[in-house]
């Protein structure tokens, strides 16, 4: 399962909901990817030096995907296309385009922001 990862099933499994633990178990290390912008969005819900050493490490157990320029024009050409029929923000634009410009099936909670970009393969893993 060549897999990315979306901040909901990481917030999910920091807070040691069963299910997200189980699926992200069971993806092999080598397929568990996340945007750098999954990895900001973890790090900024840390609230004191604590959580955010917590969460460097957490994100850093995880292939980081970088925003290159076609990550980059393919988010802006997404945000074009859907920004007045959908509710989509910034972020679910470069998480989206780095899905598809990688090949990665995305994982997510929110299925609804993403369902209608075209050529994204994304679902609802429980």
């Amino acid at each position: 399962m060549n897999s990315l990862l979306d901040s909901s099933i990481l917030i999910d499994y920091l807070r040691r909901y069963a299910k997200a633990e189980s699926f992200i178990d069971h993806v092999s290390p080598i397929n568990r990817s996340i945007s750098i912008i999954t990895a900001m969005e973890i790090v900024q819900g840390a609230r004191n030096t604590e959580s955010l050493k917590l969460a460097k490490l957490f994100v850093n157990q995880f292939n980081i995907i970088y925003l290159d320029k076609t990550i980059s024009l393919l988010a802006f050409e997404i945000l074009s296309k859907n920004r007045l029929v959908t509710s989509l923000d910034i972020s679910d634009c470069l998480i989206a385009a780095t899905a598809i410009s990688k090949d990665k099936q995305l994982y997510t909670r929110n299925i609804k922001h993403f369902q209608k970009i075209f050529n994204l393969k994304v679902d609802q893993p429980y």
